[in-house]
């Protein structure tokens, strides 16, 4: 039988020293486990930030998502005006009788006393102006502002309004990696630690970018019937893929050309990380691509700005950009984007409290010593099974260079 678990990877630290201006070798001790936490920064901040990762009970999770309307809806043919009252059409189906309304340009204000003509995305309605007078002409589009609805004494309470949650599915993507080495190389010097040991610790730390890749990029699926085959034999069954980062942030993506500065990241956090009062909290966490990071390092440098480095937070060091009204986006370099052009100089933003890792199991990862006895040679396996949830599309978004 196989050996008890080697136990579950901690992440640590693992440095170097310079002498005199010579960079020299480290001196790395076989018995301690060393892993990168500022590769994968993504899965270590779910992993470890107390909250984030959550244990589900099967390998298909499903919650509800609930985002209610901004409250700002359009007339694409504006007003006529010239009259006390006026049928428009709106792309609001669940407007009542009694809805308040004030348009964006001439800030007349509105009360809804007929609908009529709805579909799955519009609806025909009468307003009158209020205080009563005629309507003054407004071309489109217009932008309405809801200002709730309006009930005139002793009147009856109008039809209840509301949202339907969706439905959103992921899926647990099992993963697993091996390694095995001979008695003789097992044992053989390697950096003044054994192969075996320095083998062990450099497939974990590949696991873990492979996990890090998977939980950014990969896209959902579930295929039944599926055949895999290998040199172990045959095997015929489900294959689960979760839903990456990257794949859940549909909507919310801006484009830009040219190279990264303070405008352009100042516009992007106004009209992509916060465009309306439901985006999410003030602090978001964002991964930035190598050329991102380079070229707005840059920029700021040529004049005074609040960039707060060093910040121990979620287990990694993060710098701080403060923009308007105090909100703050933490910087994370992700060196899982160095192969995506358009993320090379990009930006992923997600919001803390609404992103979590399910896993499924007894542990997100573990470290199997699968050696056996009386057999001359050593072997590990790593296996995980992982998903990610992301709640609320609205709250995550995407700078990428070029246009979308």
């Amino acid at each position: 039988m196989a050996s008890p678990y080697i136990g579950v990877p901690n992440v640590g630290y693992s440095g170097s020293w310079t002498v005199d201006g010579n960079d020299r070798l480290r001196d790395v001790d076989p018995n301690v486990t060393v892993y990168d936490e500022e590769s994968t920064p993504f899965m270590s901040y779910l992993s470890m930030t107390k909250g984030r990762l959550r244990p589900t009970r099967q390998t298909e999770f499903e919650w509800y998502e609930n985002q209610y309307d901004q409250g700002v809806f359009q007339i694409d043919a504006g007003f006529a005006g010239g009259s006390p009252t006026e049928v428009v059409t709106i792309n609001n189906p669940a407007v009542i009788r009694g809805a308040g309304y004030v348009e964006d340009k001439g800030e007349q204000m509105f009360i809804v006393t007929d609908v009529a003509n709805r579909t799955s995305t519009t609806c025909d309605i009468t307003c009158a102006l209020l205080p009563a007078g005629n309507i003054l002409a407004v071309v489109g589009p217009v932008k309405l502002s809801s200002i709730g609805n309006l009930l005139i004494e002793n009147g009856a309470f109008l039809d209840p309004v509301g949202t339907t949650p969706r439905r959103l599915t992921n899926t647990i993507s099992k993963t697993d990696s091996s390694i095995a080495v001979t008695a003789e190389e097992a044992i053989s010097p390697n950096y003044w630690g054994s192969k075996w040991e320095r083998d062990r610790e450099m497939s974990i730390q590949q696991f873990r970018k492979d996990m890090e890749r998977n939980l950014l990029r990969s896209k959902y699926s579930i295929t039944l019937d599926f055949t895999q085959t290998s040199d172990n034999g045959t095997r015929t069954g489900t294959l689960r893929t979760t839903r990456g980062l990257l794949n859940t942030i549909q909507t919310n993506r801006v484009g830009y050309l040219g190279t990264l500065n303070e405008a352009t990241l100042d516009k992007y956090l106004r009209t992509g990380v916060w465009p309306t009062k439901y985006s999410g909290s003030a602090i978001k966490l964002s991964f930035w691509g190598p050329d991102a990071m380079n070229a707005i390092n840059s920029d700021l440098k040529q004049k005074i700005r609040i960039l707060e480095l060093g910040r121990q937070n979620y287990g990694f060091d993060l710098a701080m950009y403060t923009t308007f009204g105090n909100r703050r986006i933490l910087i994370a370099l992700e060196q899982e984007f160095y192969d995506i052009p358009s993320l090379q100089a990009g930006i992923v933003t997600v919001d803390p409290k609404n992103v979590y890792l399910r896993q499924y199991g007894a542990n997100l990862m573990e470290v199997i010593d699968t050696s056996l006895q009386y057999v001359h040679g050593k072997s590990a396996s790593m296996v995980a099974m992982y998903g990610m949830e992301a709640r609320w599309e609205m709250s995550h978004s995407m700078l990428l260079q070029t246009t979308i």
